[in-house]
């Protein structure tokens, strides 16, 4: 099971036993992902768990300032969730994504890939561990089942190439090519698909 993951502007309730100043319910993450927090000042809480989080807040704690501090970290409520659209669709602009947004899904709400649209040259860009990587999809091999079809969060931003472009990848192919993360962050690849999707870091 995949833990909860924290993002920007999500609301926090952190508790320190027998801190008072400390404990509170209207945390919230700002929106370069990092939280306030007294004593401690800033720390990153976006793209890690609340148990994570609890985790190096008692360990910051406990080195300079609280013995055996006793933390517990609360998520209660989620930002909403948005994603680009760029490029060969329809209707490019930014949506909203919930748990079920696949990469298929974002290009629908995009109202679908327009007659130009390069099938095999779209990209999903997201900041991983503060860097910005980019996976190459096949639309057509996913709609046929040959591969996977990636979930877009909020964050990501989808761009679709068109056909007899040169400009699309120029910028692109100066980065160096990396193992697919997005299916590294999400578990094993599923049997008999394919392997034609490919990771680039900007």
């Amino acid at each position: 099971i995949v833990a909860q993951r924290i993002r920007p502007n999500d609301k926090l309730a952190i508790s320190v036993f027998g801190e008072p100043e400390l404990t509170r319910e209207d945390y919230v993450v700002d929106g370069s992902g990092f939280l306030q927090v007294p004593l401690l000042g800033q720390i990153i809480a976006a793209g890690v768990s609340p148990d994570e989080l609890r985790a190096e807040i008692a360990r910051r704690l406990g080195t300079r300032f609280i013995r055996d501090p006793q933390v517990s970290v609360t998520l209660t409520e989620r930002a909403k969730a948005r994603f680009a659209v760029e490029g060969q669709v329809e209707h490019p602009g930014v949506y909203e994504a919930d748990a079920t947004t696949t990469l298929l899904a974002a290009i629908a709400q995009a109202g679908s890939l327009n007659r130009v649209a390069k099938h095999n040259e779209v990209m999903v860009f997201r900041v991983i561990n503060g860097r910005r990587v980019g996976g190459r999809f096949d639309i057509d091999h996913i709609r046929a089942g040959r591969a996977d079809d990636p979930q877009i969060i909020g964050g990501d931003t989808v761009v679709v190439g068109y056909s007899g472009s040169k400009g699309f990848w120029r910028e692109v192919r100066e980065t160096a090519t990396m193992l697919n993360l997005f299916y590294r962050l999400r578990g094993a690849r599923s049997p008999g698909r394919t392997g034609d999707q490919s990771m680039l870091v900007m």
